[in-house]
């Protein structure tokens, strides 16, 4: 009797494993115990053939389906295409049969050697030319090299040519001495008058605090390092040219920031994000230089990068290709925070501290006076008066949190007052309660449980793995607001699906729209400026969530356009927004979710830049600046001069149409032509 009870892969002796699977040669079948043999003998007569008729056999780690491949040429061809294949569910007994022999682009076999029995004599051969491919690079980003025509161009892009398991041709190998001796890592390094867009990350997420070390892991010159120091950070800095002496030594917090796209050597990338992620405590950054944000013009082609006049080398990544490569070195996932820019947490703890800390809402700030001045106060009002200082640092820490505090998330100070002048943390509570402030907790409350649907239902978006142990602040957050994990979780899931409907988007544009939130073309999308995206209603900051686990960081741009039916964001960045009334737009980022896509967009200025008028409109009225927006735009309404399209137009159509009728602009605002008084 067939025993189907337990995992099928569990007893094999060798193969090759990928994702649930496991892939062995007919050859090694056998090697393999008995109970694996008649499974597969099972599943042959079960599918109608003769043992000629496949020479690979896949087995499921989660499923009692085998697959019986046919790879005509498997010993002659380095990489041989799948000519038909036979999946058995010996379950439901159902077989199903699939030609690929006649299709242009089929599944290709790579690292055969790993099918093989570790002494088959065509194992070295096979595995000297895997090696030989990974030293160039050939299998980053694996999961797109699985068929035929996508391996055939990355051959190519690589320069590769292949014969009889041998590399006979490839773009380093005329010239590879002579390059390998220009490449001058050290000279990519640059001085800075700011701190790193890293760094800069690192700080904007409040996981750079004296409380915290920090290892600048290639640090160059070591900018980033001095700026961390004159600001109170501990942080040391290591570099093999600049600060080969320096002692490396764990950290919480390790940056590893354009390093790997200097790094002309794949396998030596690796090396360093291992070795870099191994000597972090907490959280490992790294950065790399993306597709588009540099220009390649006149530059020399070398390995999968290229080679610069300085005799440097650089690598542009795609953003999902640095995610994929990062994934597959550390088996983490690498959260996106700007292009390029990826933290991986070793610290779970902290991780969901900084997953739930980027759905926050704007805090409620804490009234000046708690109560109105006593005309003729008690001796107890007098005590209480007194005990002001305390009952406002109390009730900000409350109404920031938005439910009652245990002693634990209290300064110790604070705590220590509470407990020496007023006795208990209840009471301090009481005493510190006002109408005002239980209609503030009440808001904070409602802001806090939607901040949490959020944080639950971008979680359940990117499949991440669910921690046995929650951070206790986040357990009482549930306990408080939400009832129960498993009601956090189903809730989030329903706010994670609600998003892939139109309608529930477009009604919540409305909504947010009629609230005073952004620009709406009805049916179509709504923009608004990228720091209130936390005021946005629920359903809309869940959608941009999922923009920001392949991006990063939305609030780097300036505008966001929320698209209703696509399921796109666009992120546009303008020169000098908040100083202008009339930007000059710089750049679009084109986030498509569907396709998991990122697409960037310059804008010349040389072709004429095009303005963002209206600015105000895409404002909230108690932003900075709104009001003086909101008096220019107007004056500039009352002109009657232009119809104001979605996109704009040129400065210079605007200028031209701005002086026909007499008018300039100086600052924020419309001078007459001629007029003394300016």
């Amino acid at each position: 009797m067939l025993d189907l009870s337990s995992n099928m892969m569990a007893p094999l002796k060798g193969g090759k494993r990928v994702r649930g699977y496991s892939y062995i040669h007919v050859s090694l079948l056998p090697e393999q115990p008995e109970s694996v043999r008649r499974v597969v003998d099972t599943a042959r007569r079960r599918a109608g053939i003769d043992p000629e008729a496949f020479n690979v056999i896949r087995l499921s780690e989660n499923s009692h389906e085998i697959g019986l491949l046919n790879y005509p040429r498997f010993f002659e061809h380095p990489f041989p295409s799948l000519a038909v294949s036979y999946l058995i569910n010996l379950t439901t007994k159902r077989v199903q049969r699939t030609d690929f022999s006649s299709r242009a682009n089929p599944p290709i076999l790579h690292r055969k050697e790993l099918l093989l029995h570790p002494e088959h004599p065509a194992g070295g051969k096979f595995n000297a030319l895997t090696t030989a491919l990974q030293e160039r690079g050939a299998f980053v980003n694996s999961q797109r090299i699985g068929y035929q025509k996508c391996w055939e161009e990355r051959l190519s892009s690589l320069g590769i040519q292949i014969s009889d398991h041998a590399i006979v041709g490839s773009v380093v190998s005329q010239t590879a001495i002579q390059d390998t001796k220009e490449i001058a890592r050290h000279r990519t390094a640059i001085a800075r008058d700011r701190l790193s867009a890293p760094m800069q990350a690192l700080a904007r997420h409040g996981l750079l605090i004296p409380e915290r070390s920090v290892l600048d892991y290639g640090c160059g010159q070591g900018d980033d390092v001095r700026a961390l120091q004159a600001g109170g950070i501990p942080v040391i800095g290591w570099d093999p040219h600049y600060a080969p002496d320096v002692a490396l030594k764990p950290a919480e917090i390790v940056n590893l920031g354009f390093v790997l796209n200097v790094i002309e050597e794949p396998n030596e990338r690796l090396q360093a994000v291992w070795r870099a992620f191994d000597l972090a405590l907490q959280c490992l950054a790294v950065a790399v230089m993306i597709v588009g944000k540099g220009d390649t013009e006149g530059l020399r082609a070398y390995r999968d990068g290229f080679l610069t006049q300085r005799g440097t080398f650089q690598k542009y990544y795609q953003q999902e290709e640095i995610k994929a490569l990062l994934e597959r070195a550390l088996d983490m996932e690498a959260i996106p925070v700007g292009p390029g820019i990826f933290f991986i947490f070793k610290d779970k703890i902290l991780e969901q501290r900084f997953l739930l800390d980027r759905q926050r809402r704007i805090q409620f700030p804490l009234a000046v006076e708690l109560r109105p001045p006593l005309h003729r106060p008690t001796l107890a009002d007098r005590r209480l008066e007194a005990l002001r200082p305390i009952l406002e640092r109390l009730w900000q820490k409350t109404l920031e949190l938005g439910r009652p505090l245990v002693e634990e998330e209290l300064a110790p100070d604070l705590l220590l007052e509470i407990k020496t002048q007023i006795g208990s943390l209840r009471r301090a509570e009481r005493l510190g309660s006002s109408p005002e402030n239980v209609q503030k907790l009440a808001a904070s409350g409602a802001a806090r449980r939607e901040d949490l649907l959020v944080y639950f239902g971008l979680n359940l978006f990117n499949g991440r793995t669910r921690y046995s142990t929650l951070a206790p602040e986040l357990q009482r957050d549930i306990k408080a607001l939400l009832g129960n994990a498993k009601g956090a979780s189903e809730t989030g899931r329903a706010l994670l699906f609600s998003v892939g409907n139109p309608e529930i988007i477009d009604s919540a544009c409305q909504k947010a729209s009629a609230g005073g939130m952004g620009y709406l073309i009805g049916g179509e999308s709504l923009q608004i400026h990228s720091s209130l995206i936390n005021r946005l209603p629920a359903a809309l900051r869940c959608y941009v969530g999922c923009a920001a686990k392949l991006y990063g960081d939305i609030d780097t741009a300036d505008l966001v356009k929320i698209h209703v039916r696509s399921g796109k964001l666009t992120l546009l960045f303008y020169d000098d927004f908040d100083s202008s009334p009339l930007p000059p737009l710089r750049e679009r980022i084109k986030i498509n979710m569907r396709a998991q896509r990122i697409d960037f967009f310059q804008h010349s200025k040389d072709a004429g830049p095009e303005l963002l008028f209206l600015k105000s409109r895409y404002m909230a009225s108690d932003q900075p600046g709104y009001e003086r927006q909101k008096k220019f735009d107007d004056a500039l309404v009352e002109l009657q001069l232009f119809d104001f399209p979605e996109y704009g137009f040129s400065a210079d159509v605007f200028a031209s149409t701005l002086s026909g009728a007499g008018y300039s602009v100086r600052g924020f605002s419309l001078e007459k032509l001629g007029d003394p008084s300016g």
